[in-house]
């Protein structure tokens, strides 16, 4: 009798415990959000970045070191034609270069994180997890937020180069974007110089 009472307590603390294990990540088809990100090899970046999976473009605001210059920075990626527009203003000046891009849009898939428990980004509760990639010597540490299950945190880390990099993300907005925020105006687009 004590074994099937004790059998019945460790199904139910299993029970407990697979109740409270969220269901895995998502990364979202389409956001924009501020994103602030850290490195141990590179300054700190602070940009706005716009993310649709379905019009196959990223865009990124922010502050840019470009010709050892400080320049606002519009860059757009168009992966569907594998072009990447970058558009530098200063005062009374725009400059617009464009380099082909090889990569495919990034569109993490999570389904191989381990849930680990749960976290704080920011004075927001979040859930955290882990995955490692053992071929490419990879490690993530994701963290979306309890309430809306949107990416709060990614830290990644290169066990072959000791590269590590922090992405927080801030004012995050999971909403399709117009499509005029990836059109460039046609009189700095008639000035771009191709680069590769």
């Amino acid at each position: 009798m004590k074994a099937v009472v004790l059998a019945i307590a460790f199904f139910a603390l299993v029970a407990v415990v697979l109740s409270q294990t969220p269901s895995k990540p998502v990364w979202p088809n389409y956001f924009s959000a501020s994103v602030s990100v850290h490195s141990n090899r590179h300054e700190a970046r602070f940009f706005r970045w716009f993310y649709d999976l379905s019009q196959k473009k990223d865009r990124f605001d922010g502050l840019h070191r470009w010709r050892d210059e400080q320049w606002w920075a519009q860059i757009i990626v168009d992966h569907s034609h594998q072009i990447e527009y970058n558009v530098f203003h200063q005062p009374n000046v725009a400059v617009c270069v464009t380099n082909h891009v090889n990569a495919t849009m990034p569109h993490p898939n999570l389904s191989g994180a381990n849930y680990i428990g749960k976290a704080e980004i920011n004075y927001v509760p979040t859930y955290h997890w882990f995955e490692r990639d053992a071929q490419r010597g990879l490690t993530f540490q994701y963290f979306d937020t309890v309430d809306r299950r949107n990416p709060a945190r990614i830290d990644v880390h290169n066990e072959r180069t000791g590269q590590t990099s922090q992405w927080t993300f801030f004012e995050f907005d999971r909403a399709p974007n117009n499509p005029e925020i990836y059109t460039i105006p046609a009189n700095v687009l008639a000035q771009c110089t191709k680069m590769d």
